[in-house]
């Protein structure tokens, strides 16, 4: 089962808003109304179903890197990171997937036993060269690109996808070489167990 996006537009909300009342069922915030580290961190695992997320997290992290991503886990386990770099999508400047980009999108695929049960974050990232309103129109609209292509290729699935430009921020490296640029421009896929798991 392959990968489908939903557009969003990410707006900080107050834990309070979502919070349930007593003797009321927990509810999952939106994640379309969640900022970035927000929606990584959200929502909160239960201990009884760590076992089993942070199993399902081991079985895709095994099937991505078999399938060449370069993967990480977070949060002790529980959310897997594919991080892309961005010349693999991108040429240069522009905000066109290219041939070979649509292609690698198109391996990105999870198990068809995790319909339902994750959300992806799409965060793209860019180096410090050029102005910050460039940077952060740059890797919005390629979060945009990627967030579009990922949905017209795959039919309909219960796992969303929330893409966020985050221009300059969380640079991985120092930008004194061209390689440490490189390596700052990047697309990272959070795979994040949602309230159905």
């Amino acid at each position: 089962m392959n990968i489908i996006r939903t557009l969003s537009v990410a707006c900080a909300i107050g834990m309070a808003s979502f919070m349930p009342s007593a003797g009321a069922e927990p509810t999952e915030p939106d994640p379309f109304e969640l900022e970035f580290e927000q929606n990584i961190n959200t929502p909160e695992v239960p201990r009884k179903k760590l076992t089993a997320v942070k199993n399902n997290i081991e079985s895709l992290h095994t099937q991505l890197k078999r399938d060449g991503f370069q993967v990480k886990k977070q949060r002790q386990g529980e959310v897997l990171v594919v991080t892309i770099p961005c010349e693999r999508l991108f040429r240069a400047n522009s905000t066109t997937l290219t041939d070979k980009g649509k292609t690698l999108l198109g391996r990105f695929r999870l198990n068809d036993d995790t319909r339902g049960k994750y959300k992806v974050i799409i965060a793209v990232h860019t180096d410090n060269t050029g102005e910050d309103a460039y940077a952060d129109n740059i890797t919005a609209t390629r979060a945009n690109a990627i967030d579009d292509y990922i949905s017209a290729q795959m039919a309909a699935a219960d796992i969303p996808t929330i893409p966020y430009g985050l221009g300059r921020d969380e640079q991985l490296t120092g930008n004194d070489s061209v390689k440490n640029r490189a390596k700052n421009r990047r697309a990272e896929f959070y795979i994040v167990p949602s309230g159905a798991m």
